[in-house]
């Protein structure tokens, strides 16, 4: 066999592997994407019970015609500014029918979903890592606030124990620095 004719039988030899190669590595990496799909994205039984509307969206549905005729052109994001500027504008007192009816349809969203929990259990262990996550997100907050209720005592205790004047004018234009700070 000639030089030439070795070279040409190892290059067919490399190039047959590397085809097999690339063909193992692409039914590998089909097998990873569906396997990422079904850990990534769990498919929603269409028998569970929706998630309850916002009071905004509520209020979004109640105006939805009335935008509709006056900007009939509008797009889909135009609508939305529209809906979130009156959102805005409304009071108070004006945004309590939609709030209360929203809490209305969460306590109903609430009984559902343990119905819906109690014939299918597979389901309630997800749910319930849901509202641990909840209750976490609700209980740093309050927590902050305690922490900072005990540093404010003793220093207002102290200026109480004092019996001059001064000290008790220095806490009271430190106060009011320390407030005007925060609205910066």
């Amino acid at each position: 066999m000639s030089k030439e004719e070795r070279v040409k039988k190892v290059i067919a030899n490399i190039t047959q592997d590397l085809t097999d190669l690339a063909q193992i590595l692409l039914s590998a990496n089909e097998n990873v994407v569906v396997a990422n799909d079904d850990h990534k994205r769990k498919r929603k039984d269409p028998n569970a019970p929706k998630q309850p509307p916002s009071n905004f969206f509520l209020f979004s549905n109640s105006i939805r015609e009335q935008v509709d005729k006056q900007h009939p052109d509008a797009t889909f994001t135009e609508k939305s500014k529209i809906y979130g500027a009156r959102w805005q504008k409304l009071t108070d007192e004006q945004k309590k029918p939609f709030t209360e009816q929203a809490k209305k349809e969460r306590e109903k969203y609430i009984k559902e979903v343990a119905a819906y929990e109690k014939a299918h259990p597979e389901l309630a262990q997800h749910s319930d890592k849901k509202a641990k996550k909840e209750v976490v997100k609700k209980e740093k907050p309050s927590s902050k606030k305690v922490e900072a209720a005990p540093v404010a005592a003793p220093s207002s205790s102290s200026s109480a124990s004092d019996s001059s004047s001064d000290s008790s004018s220095d806490s009271s234009s430190s106060d009011s620095d320390s407030s005007s700070d925060d609205s910066d």
